[in-house]
């Protein structure tokens, strides 16, 4: 590993901790009617979690765990990495303006969607040994990036767009253009 990757994963996991950590302390109780307010505690364990993701990531990739510990390491981050993007997806969600009865059900899929990455992650070492995932990256890339990731980061991101109109309308035209030029 270059010593730039180093500062990569060591500064980007930083900012990403530091982000989550400021947006879960976020209570300024003149604003928490804005939607935007009360989701933020999810994208902040998001950040988290995913700061410490790419940490783990650049101690394997500097090979400074145990090598008994490499399978254990290499699954602690596949499924942090899976659970961040699953809070990801609540804030999202949590964040679509949408009725009552309709948030309750939708906000089931995150952890839904979880579950069934758990699954899929379980039964692939039981029928083909503990050290698959190690061994074939596939089901991390398909399934965290693909079947995770970019839904979650599409519906953040289209959540924030609606969120910015709504505030926009509500002529609190200063947010509203911040969280539009996301």
């Amino acid at each position: 590993m270059s010593i730039l990757e180093f500062l990569l994963y060591l500064i980007y996991g930083f900012s990403m901790i530091t982000m989550g950590i400021f947006a879960v302390m976020q209570k300024d109780s003149r604003l928490m009617n804005i939607n935007l307010i009360k989701s933020l505690k999810y994208l902040g364990f998001f950040a988290i979690i995913h700061g410490m993701t790419e940490w783990i990531t650049m101690i394997q990739k500097l090979e400074l765990c145990h090598p008994y510990l490499v399978i254990e390491v290499h699954y602690t981050n596949m499924i942090l990495k899976a659970l961040s993007f699953m809070f990801l997806l609540y804030f999202g969600l949590d964040l679509l303006p949408m009725r009552t009865k309709y948030r309750s059900i939708l906000l089931k899929i995150p952890l839904f969607g979880f579950l069934v990455f758990l699954l899929g992650f379980c039964l692939l070492i039981y029928r083909f040994g503990a050290d698959y995932h190690v061994l074939n990256a596939h089901y991390k890339t398909i399934t965290v990036r693909y079947f995770m990731a970019v839904p979650s980061c599409a519906i953040a991101a289209a959540a924030l767009y609606l969120n910015a109109r709504l505030i926009e309308k509500t002529k609190s035209v200063k947010i509203s253009k911040r969280y539009m030029n996301l």
